[in-house]
């Protein structure tokens, strides 16, 4: 059966991923023997391509790209001498969005201010654009870390909500300094910042905070630093865009109210997990589900990066089916709890392990226990992780009468339920309203 390569094109800024990306392979011929309609997963990135066998015929390929886009071609497979067959996606607006873009979090259907060259600027130096149309200025971030323990940065919260100043949630400038490198387009009003391998350490959490938002509330993003690429190959850096390009859309009556005039998304240039989160970011759950299968083995040795493995966890778990045998990644739900005490998300899908069976019997009081260690290692990584640990800590809730709460139940319940009407739905890691 002859061979042919198939990949996306996609401008990544010279790098590739894993195949990662869901696509159809449908046969246009009526009498043929084989299937209709195939699944493989392809890679992106230019060059990138997956060999994949087929039989003679006529075809039609179709990709779907984790930020919703679709890449289709035909193509006839002959005995021999078959040609690559390169989808084409769509560019994104600049070379430094095409991350963002690919996870479905970079602005479209506006104008950019200029070429697509790259506008890296050190945080602090003037920007050398066209005339501002929607912003003129950058939105500045500010990377922190906690002067105490993380869990105090999460039971703080609440007093900055009731109107506190932020000083009350001591935090700390990241030292050293890690470098920051600012993209700007004022047409568009995004200011994206990459950071790097820079000085991370793995036991300490580390946020972005916008202090002075355009418009809006001040807003604090969850970095997962530092990230170890799925594949074991090394450091993934970090996106962070600031998209203010709604913020003028609070003069109109309509929108004055709105929560989140101002967008703040964190993308890893994972080579594989970041299509994950794009299609789990989309609402396509199967497919980041099935994609994330792939990525088991790799997730699973060692737990390496056990930020992804949680994160891999979290898509597993809201897809797993009683019909399947007991998967191979159970055991994660636990491990992740107790080989890493720095990681909320252990304990949250601890709990709902316990709270739902899932590889133990179901017990309610084993799941209410690690809601709390939860509350009290900090803020979750992911926005799953607080809406698990909201909709966890609810059914427990009701399940106990309350003579039988344990002590610190409440307190943390209360935390959570606010967090949960605070959080960004929309992305993949947490981002907090700071109002």
């Amino acid at each position: 059966m002859p061979d042919v390569t198939i990949g996306l094109d996609k401008w990544l800024e010279g790098e590739k991923t894993l195949p990662s990306i869901i696509t159809k392979i449908r046969s246009l011929d009526a009498d043929t023997t084989g299937p209709r309609l195939r699944t493989v997963i392809i890679p992106a990135g230019r060059g990138a391509g997956l060999s994949v066998d087929l039989a003679e015929g006529r075809y039609l390929i179709e990709a779907s790209l984790p930020n919703g886009d679709v890449a289709a071609t035909s193509v006839t497979v002959k005995p021999t001498n078959n040609e690559p067959v390169f989808l084409r996606a769509t560019d994104s607006v600049h070379e430094w969005l095409s991350w963002q873009d690919l996870a479905g979090h970079a602005p479209a259907g506006r104008t950019s201010s200029g070429d697509d060259m790259y506008k890296d600027l050190v945080p602090g130096a003037q920007p050398q654009f066209a005339p501002p149309v929607a912003t003129s200025t950058p939105t500045p971030i500010e990377v922190v870390t906690t002067a105490g323990p993380p869990g105090a940065l999460l039971k703080a919260l609440p007093a900055v909500w009731k109107g506190e100043p932020l000083k009350a949630l001591a935090l700390a400038p990241a030292t050293p300094a890690p470098p920051q490198w600012a993209n700007f387009d004022p047409a568009l009003g995004v200011t994206a910042y990459l950071f790097g391998k820079g000085p991370w350490h793995q036991a300490e959490r580390y946020y972005a905070l916008v202090r002075t938002p355009p418009a809006g509330p001040p807003l604090l993003a969850v970095l997962p630093l530092p990230w170890f690429q799925t594949d074991h190959s090394g450091d993934a850096t970090i996106d962070v865009l600031v998209d203010e390009s709604d913020a003028s859309a609070t003069s109109d009556p309509d929108l004055r109210d709105q929560d989140w005039p101002l967008g703040l998304s964190v993308v890893v240039r994972d080579n594989l997990m970041a299509s994950v989160f794009g299609y789990l970011t989309s609402g396509d759950l199967p497919a980041a589900a099935q994609v994330a299968e792939t990525a088991v083995d790799r997730l699973e040795e060692k737990l390496v990066n056990a930020i992804a493995a949680a994160g891999a966890a979290y898509i597993l778990v809201r897809s797993a089916t009683g019909s399947r045998k007991r998967p191979i990644w159970v055991p994660w739900l636990k491990n992740l709890r107790a080989w890493f005490t720095w990681l909320p998300d252990g304990a949250i899908l601890d709990g709902w392990a316990h709270l739902n069976g899932i590889g133990r019997e179901p017990d309610v009081n084993a799941a209410r226990t690690a809601f709390v260690d939860a509350v009290d290692r900090g803020l979750p990584f992911y926005t799953a992780g607080v809406r698990l640990l909201f909709e966890g800590m609810t059914r427990v809730a009701a399940s106990s009468p309350p003579d039988k709460k344990m002590d610190g139940f409440a307190a943390a319940y209360e935390i959570a339920r606010r967090l949960a009407l605070r959080i960004d739905v929309r992305q993949t890691f947490t981002v907090v309203r700071m109002e």
